[in-house]
């Protein structure tokens, strides 16, 4: 799938990572997190266009108080 995504956080540790991922699934959004060079980042969507993202990085900022940015969703290579 092709779109966007939102990038909440970028993580020294995988326990900190995994914790917020499970924090915002039990809230109801699609959380995922992407590691490399000893960062965990920790991302909500993919959705498909740019403006449902800003919206949903918008949400985010108000509901969960995380500021977040618009990034491309980029596959995972595993």
């Amino acid at each position: 799938m092709e779109g966007w995504s939102i990038q909440l956080a970028s993580l020294s540790t995988a326990e900190a990572a995994e914790s917020l991922r499970g924090r915002l699934r039990s809230s109801g959004y699609n959380a995922y997190v992407r590691s490399s060079s000893g960062l965990n980042r920790v991302f909500v969507g993919p959705v498909a266009s740019q403006n449902e993202a800003y919206r949903l990085r918008d949400e985010l900022k108000k509901v969960q108080q995380l500021e977040g940015f618009v990034v491309r969703y980029q596959r995972s290579e595993d």
